[in-house]
């Protein structure tokens, strides 16, 4: 019930019950959860509906979203802005290459693989790039994906200059 208290209205005066969710809300977060589904279901067929062109735009739409997400999170929430999230996919990906193609190992523990390697690389890069702040944090992180591309440079076994 909102009771006014006369001319000075002050926070402790108004008092407001809580209110059941609107059928409105209750319809976005059903299409937004029937949306998530549908997307879900569509980028798990994908490689039985898509010929060889649109699968690999699919996958690159889809690295796109994730490096948004992460930047979103860089910077939307965290308030950190980086030039160099891309070296964690890129070890990511490096890791899982060499498990599928040189080791032998399966698809999922390659998958497995190289999302412990990107993982392991952010416990070690975290600690030394978290105390910078502001455009010192900007440059550490550009000089880590600076480093990391050097190491993936100058390493035969990973095909050298021509990655």
């Amino acid at each position: 019930m909102n009771e006014p208290c006369g001319a000075l209205q002050t926070s402790h005066c108004l008092q407001t019950d809580a209110y059941p969710a609107h059928s409105s809300e209750l319809m976005t977060t059903v299409r937004t959860t029937l949306g998530i589904a549908f997307a879900c279901m569509f980028f798990a067929l994908a490689p039985w509906m898509l010929d060889l062109a649109n699968l690999r735009f699919a996958t690159d739409l889809l690295v796109y979203l994730s490096l948004a997400a992460m930047w979103n999170l860089l910077a939307g929430f965290g308030g950190l802005i980086s030039v160099g999230q891309q070296a964690y996919v890129g070890i990511g990906g490096y890791a899982f290459f060499v498990c599928l193609a040189f080791f032998g190992l399966p698809l999922p523990v390659s998958i497995l693989a190289g999302m412990a390697f990107s993982a392991a690389a952010a416990l070690v890069f975290a600690p030394l790039l978290l105390r910078l702040k502001g455009p010192h944090f900007a440059i550490g992180t550009w000089v880590m994906a600076e480093l990391c591309l050097l190491a993936v440079a100058n390493t035969p076994y990973l095909g050298g200059g021509s990655g």
